[in-house]
């Protein structure tokens, strides 16, 4: 346009649809989330991680026992450790017999394996339950004050000298 022309129209008013307005999506809906309750959100990511490495280990070794997998492994190392655990048992105070070529202890040490393995699932799996989580917590640590507000004390009539 030319200055002849005139002054130029004002822009026009905000689309209502803009980003400003739009529900959030994706991750940022996430993000958006955890700003308004970080503690609840760090909290629930802290139970899931914990709880996606505790309850598949007796998953995986009672899988290792049911299915009898022999786990390959030099039997003369294997009969060396079941000689220590046993030893190392009865010190403790368990009164139990450990076999030369017993697998438990080997079941066990796979299992703990198995699961470190699987860390980036477990990671995903926590991040991806967090959200769901974080909300009965965040309501539960919201509620918690109030049980611990003290009565106001009663105005009192007169001042002691």
């Amino acid at each position: 346009m030319s200055a002849a022309a005139g002054p130029e129209a004002p822009p026009p008013p905000p689309n209502p649809t803009t980003a400003s307005s739009k529900p959030l999506r994706g991750w940022r809906k996430y993000a958006h989330q955890f700003r308004g309750a970080p503690g609840s959100h760090l909290t629930a990511f802290a139970i899931l991680h914990e709880l996606t490495a505790i309850i598949p280990l007796p998953l995986v070794y009672y899988a290792l026992a049911a299915t009898d997998m022999r786990v390959p492994f030099p039997e003369d190392l294997l009969a060396e450790g079941n000689r220590r655990m046993a030893r190392l048992m009865q010190l403790v105070g368990i009164q139990a017999e450990v076999r030369d070529d017993s697998q438990v202890m080997l079941h066990m040490a796979t299992s703990y394996a198995v699961v470190k393995m699987l860390m980036p699932v477990r990671v995903a799996l926590s991040f991806m339950l967090t959200p769901w989580l974080a909300a009965p917590l965040h309501r539960i640590a919201s509620a918690v004050p109030r049980f611990w507000r003290r009565p106001a004390a009663a105005p009192s009539a007169g001042k002691a000298p």
